[in-house]
């Protein structure tokens, strides 16, 4: 191997370990909020050390399940068991998911030169869909990336079992994967194979069944989150498309899937089988759709959006070995330039958290230093306390077993909590609230409060028992 080769190895395999260090670091400077990460955490983590199969999310406020569909969560949660109740590792396990995608990508490429596999390589580890989903952890949608470019690679080589199997997979990560299975059955049926659409709409059907009849029926706080969007769709079908058109990020949108948007049309050029181009177009239908209504294809919804496409560019039959065809010549540099575009945008989002800007996902050793000093402090307190937080600080604050709530969105108010854990002066995600508001609330309990443990720049936290009557979730300031 060549030395430019070797390096343009390292930096595509070893970058991406940047960007673990940066969530690691995010998450230990309370810069990432309890939306979604606090949730997912303490779903994996009561999953792993609980007995319960559903367990009440008092960050979300219903039990898990009865949010979105996603058991694939249970397979982490049998890591965590090993790894041990540690709140980070849910952010360290979806950087494994994501690395094995591109390791995987880079194998399934193995007729390929081995300078167009790092370059193709590159694209999963940092397109704008990929790299923002996983600078947004941790979710399910994020994972389900890998999972359908394998869909792609057994719908090229036309194994119709492996693609069955992998048609159930994705139906773990999420609730609109079995509407993605049924509309492959229709595709089956519409390309007249009518005996396998019978078992996809079966199967699909299933599925359907589980997620949208059975769900609601077990949970009587089951939260249905595409209702009223089904509703706006149903009721007023042209002008919720018409608003939808009219809102939608296309900027963004395209910005985002412009590598893709300018390699496709070679690709397609010398595709020889574009049927399984169909199929995975047809699976993916309801996904564009449904992020076409909701206005936008950012942070972990562009991870599966990302898989379609990145699944055509991987596995395409474009004639990359040619050193004489003129598109291939400008397909590299086209390549070249998007891997330079997309890889200076990671380092420089990087790079942001630890400049001196003023904000608060910004590294200063003596918060991150207080931040943990909090998660330590509320991890040897009884699991019966009931800990209320500020919206970064809850996923330093998660342990398994432990009733932690976030302040003033989605957790139900208690009649009364233990602990009182908020962030300050902005150095920690404090969405939805400002720093001044949360000052009002810590002058309001102070008084309440039994013990000041931390009185700092950037964190407040004490014990005692607060109520209402000083933190004023239902009827702010």
């Amino acid at each position: 191997m060549k030395n430019r080769l070797k390096f343009g190895f390292s930096l595509v395999f070893g970058l991406p370990f940047l960007g673990l260090v940066l969530n690691l670091a995010k998450w230990g400077s309370g810069c990432f909020h309890a939306l979604d990460l606090g949730i997912y955490q303490q779903a994996i983590l009561d999953l792993a050390f609980t007995s319960s199969w559903n367990p009440l999310n008092t960050v979300r406020g219903i039990p898990i399940f009865a949010d979105h569909f996603d058991p694939i969560i249970l397979l982490a949660a049998a890591l965590q068991r090993v790894i041990g109740p540690h709140a980070w590792f849910p952010i360290v396990f979806e950087f494994l998911v994501y690395y094995l995608g591109g390791v995987i990508a880079f194998l399934l490429m193995k007729d390929r030169v081995l300078g167009v596999r790092l370059a193709l390589t590159s694209l999963w580890f940092f397109c704008t869909g990929m790299a923002v989903a996983f600078r947004y952890p941790v979710h399910p949608t994020t994972w389900s990336a890998l999972p359908i470019l394998m869909l792609a690679h057994s719908l090229k080589s036309r194994k119709q079992g492996s693609v069955f199997f992998w048609l159930n997979f994705l139906c773990l990560f999420k609730e609109y994967f079995p509407i993605c299975f049924a509309s492959y059955a229709v595709y089956l049926l519409m390309t007249r194979r009518f005996r396998v659409a019978a078992l996809g709409f079966v199967n699909g059907g299933l599925w359907l069944w589980v997620d949208f009849v059975l769900r609601p029926r077990l949970f009587s706080d089951f939260h249905g989150h595409g209702n009223d969007l089904l509703r706006e769709l149903l009721e007023h079908p042209f002008s919720k498309i018409a608003s939808s058109f009219l809102a939608f990020d296309w900027k963004g949108s395209v910005a985002s899937l412009l590598p893709f948007l300018v390699l496709l049309p070679y690709v397609a050029r010398h595709e020889k089988d574009r049927e399984w181009w169909l199929a995975l177009g047809a699976y993916m239908l309801p996904v564009f759709g449904i992020q076409f209504l909701f206005g936008n294809i950012g942070f972990q919804y562009g991870a599966p959006v990302s898989a379609f496409f990145l699944s055509l560019v991987l596995l395409g039959d474009f004639n990359w070995k040619s050193s004489v065809q003129l598109l291939v010549l400008w397909s590299r540099r086209i390549l070249l330039f998007s891997v330079v575009w997309l890889t200076g945008d990671f380092v420089n989002k990087t790079l942001e958290f630890f400049s001196p800007k003023v904000n608060h996902c910004r590294y200063q050793g003596t918060k991150m230093y207080e931040v943990l000093e909090v998660g330590k402090i509320v991890s040897a307190v009884h699991s019966e306390s009931a800990i209320l937080a500020s919206g970064g600080l809850v996923p330093v604050v998660i342990g398994p077993n432990r009733k932690v709530y976030q302040y003033g969105i989605w957790s139900k108010i208690q009649e009364s909590y233990d602990f009182l854990v908020l962030g300050r002066n902005n150095t920690s995600d404090l969405y939805p609230f400002g720093a001044e508001y949360y000052e009002k609330v810590i002058a309001s309990c102070r008084p309440l409060a039994s013990e000041v443990l931390m009185d700092t720049k950037n964190v407040f936290l004490a014990r005692g028992r607060f109520t209402e009557e000083c933190l004023h979730q239902r009827h702010p300031f």
